[in-house]
């Protein structure tokens, strides 16, 4: 998966829990390195297994990253959302391409990974397992050579292409279903820019970069319902509705070595706060139960010890304590979509009244 200058951690830690097989062995950090690096794997061949239980996550964060974007889009400059991942053979480690193509139907082609439940894909019949082959008339990326480890590539310029398309809010196109050829309309609908991805690696991590909300397996993993689900997405999502990438840039904010020290740790800490803050508001206006961000991040400082990540984050007592704030004023508040007026005054664009 593709990885971001200045980006921005969820718990900011890496995270010691890995899920385990029956017999114990760990699964996920195998897959990590057979998925990322291409290795085989070392307890025999659970690809199939292991791909699956990744794809399941994918769906989840599709489902809930769009509805998550779309009930907000009145709070971002308009974009849209037609509720659809793609994949290529490619980004799968050479160890795993096989049981890809059998899992998934994934040949040469750019493959349809998961469809958002109650998407505009979803009332068109777009399905998993289908073959996107072009779209307003323009020829999907081709196969080259398969890399000797994972390479998201193609599959980067196969999402720009669909961008492009979808830039008028409407596109059309052709899918190879069983080897038969489909034109199917899109309508998409207005939602915050935001491409949701999971990434296969154990640390508990996410990322944001002002188009894609990136959350590692092993972060997904910890969230024991969709609400819990929503916590976490939509805390990145609110990096990206708020412009954080940009505000950094402007203050000349350094993200990399010199992050944790005096200023910069200081600002990129104010905006972890605000994105925690406005996430409880997106979940609310998406119909997700906003009390579900207090149950899933205490869990995350559960399996992170307690660690703050670092001095670019507030304390978890800190961050507890908002949230559970911005719960109370949602609760108490006859208009349950309003905005406290610091964060409004946050966002890039005034938005429309809803």
């Amino acid at each position: 998966m593709p990885r971001f200058p200045g980006r921005f951690n969820c718990a900011g830690v890496s995270g010691s829990l890995i899920r385990r097989s029956r017999a114990g062995r760990p699964l996920r950090l195998l897959f990590v390195a057979a998925f990322l690096a291409g290795n085989a794997a070392a307890d025999g061949d659970r690809s199939d297994e292991l791909l699956a239980l990744v794809h399941t996550q994918d769906r989840a964060v599709e489902t809930v990253g769009f509805r998550l974007a779309t009930a907000n889009a009145a709070l971002c400059p308009p974009a849209w959302n037609e509720g659809f991942s793609v994949h290529t053979l490619e980004q799968y480690g050479p160890d795993y391409r096989a049981n890809a193509t059998k899992l998934f139907g994934l040949g040469t082609g750019v493959g349809i990974l998961a469809v958002a439940a109650g998407s505009p894909a979803a009332a068109a019949g777009l399905r998993e397992g289908d073959v996107l082959v072009r779209i307003d008339g323009m020829t999907l990326p081709a196969a080259q050579k398969h890399p000797a480890a994972s390479d998201f590539t193609r599959t980067a310029a196969a999402q720009q292409l669909i961008a492009r398309a979808f830039a008028d809010g409407a596109a059309s196109l052709v899918l190879d279903r069983k080897r038969t050829e489909q034109e199917v309309a899109v309508r998409a609908t207005p939602a915050c820019k935001s491409i949701f991805q999971t990434v296969p690696e154990t640390s508990v991590n996410g990322e944001a970069d002002g188009l894609y909300v990136q959350v590692s397996t092993e972060l997904v993993a910890l969230a024991q319902s969709n609400d819990e689900l929503a916590a976490l997405l939509a805390h990145e999502l609110a990096h990206n509705v708020l412009g954080h990438r940009q505000v950094l840039d402007r203050l000349h904010v350094d993200r990399g070595l010199l992050a944790p020290v005096g200023r910069n740790a200081r600002l990129i800490r104010e905006t972890e706060a605000e994105a925690d803050r406005l996430s409880i508001h997106l979940m609310a206006r998406a119909g997700f139960a906003p009390n579900a961000a207090i149950t899933f991040w205490e869990r995350v400082r559960e399996a992170t010890r307690g660690s703050p990540g670092s001095t670019t984050h507030p304390r978890w007592v800190a961050r507890l304590q908002s949230m559970r704030i911005e719960c109370d004023r949602i609760a108490s508040s006859p208009d349950h979509a309003a905005l406290p007026p610091d964060l409004l005054a946050k966002l890039p664009k005034t938005p429309a009244p809803d």
